[in-house]
């Protein structure tokens, strides 16, 4: 490999889409995802950042932005994206983007009739965890086979019951702030789920699946410094879940999250595949005599706003794969979301009966 510049661009996604000019976008939203997000904008010379409140979004002329980042609460987000899309801006929106299935039809049918789709952008932690851009690594080169089984692994003593700071300062360079009031399943679910998809595109036909409560009135199960997080949750609020998919074709994969497990079990992704896997950062291979060995899993790096600015206009490459380290633009379409959502629906009704269910996503 020859030597670069100091000044030449590290990722693929700076070489394809370093703007001559920083985009202007707007930030909707004051909690913790809406600091970190404004926090990591800023500290990024591609873009230029105007903070707004709902109110004054619905006043200003969109054109003069290249994005509108939506980072208020759930339950005001979807209106502000139909009024963002109906007047022809471009959103960037936190996962789940809607919640009732009518509210999906419409937001869906206004996507679908833009002059220049897709105008909405699904944010997704993780996307730039080294360990999902392996594991996505080894099933896009295909060395090792195809696909048969995934498996993602994270279990926590006690870290549902961590008390947290509100006030705490966002680092850019950390993981997006995971909000767990509403329960682990909203807040790991959907962006475990979209890499799932991603990773095996083949429809969800069957699913089952479990979510683990834990009382107030019950305590931490680490002791008693986090009591003023469960006290202030719904009884009925998850700390973790289990998810069985079966896909069609019977590939299948199973999703663990527990953030208020009894031992600490953290594998994340591990995939098996016809000729081998990846497992612990490397892809495990198998020769026609029998030898098993596996070898490092090299990918090439990029950001969360790497993605970003490919969506807000740069050039992408072909076949569907933007200019972010190989991963596919699907995983922050709308499209995808849709899915998701159905699957967090049926994972939902699936945890109520504690039955299996039949569907097709």
């Amino acid at each position: 490999m020859s030597a670069s510049s100091g000044n030449e661009p590290s990722t693929a996604a700076e070489r394809v889409c370093e703007p001559e000019t920083p985009l202007r976008v707007a930030i909707v939203g004051n909690g913790r995802s809406a600091r970190f997000y404004s926090e990591c904008l800023r500290l990024d010379v591609r873009f230029d950042v105007v903070p707004l409140s709902a109110d004054e979004l619905a006043d200003a002329d969109l054109s003069l932005f290249a994005a509108v980042f939506v980072l208020n609460c759930p339950a005001e987000r979807t209106l502000v994206i139909e009024n963002c899309l109906s007047r022809g801006g471009a959103v960037v929106s936190e996962s789940p983007v809607c919640l009732p299935p009518f509210k999906r039809e419409q937001l869906g049918a206004l996507v679908a009739t833009s002059s220049t789709s897709p105008r909405l952008f699904v944010l997704r932690r993780g996307v730039d965890d080294p360990d999902f851009r392996r594991v996505r690594q080894v099933v896009a080169d295909g060395e090792a086979g195809v696909a048969r089984g995934l498996d993602y692994q994270l279990q926590q003593m006690g870290a549902f019951f961590l008390p947290e700071d509100p006030d705490a300062p966002s680092l850019s360079d950390s993981p997006p702030p995971v909000e767990l009031e509403h329960g682990v399943l909203t807040a790991f679910g959907p962006d475990l789920l979209a890499q799932t998809l991603v990773l095996i595109s083949q429809p969800v036909v069957r699913l089952f699946a479990k979510l683990s409560q834990v009382r107030p009135e019950f305590g931490p199960v680490n002791g008693p410094p986090g009591i003023s997080r469960v006290a202030s949750c719904p009884a009925d609020v998850d700390t973790g879940f289990r998810v069985w998919l079966e896909f069609e074709g019977g590939k299948t994969a199973q999703l663990c999250v527990d953030l208020a497990a009894h031992a600490d079990v953290t594998t994340g992704w591990t995939l098996q595949t016809t000729r081998g896997g990846y497992r612990q950062s490397k892809q495990v291979l198998t020769e026609p005599d029998g030898e098993i060995y596996d070898v490092p899993v090299e990918f090439e790096s990029s950001s969360l706003l790497d993605a970003v600015t490919v969506f807000l206009g740069a050039k992408s490459s072909k076949h569907g794969v933007s200019a972010t380290g190989g991963v596919p633009d699907s995983l922050f379409s709308l499209q995808t979301e849709l899915r998701v959502l159905s699957l967090l629906d049926v994972i939902r009704e699936s945890d109520r009966t504690q039955q299996a269910v039949t569907c097709l996503i």
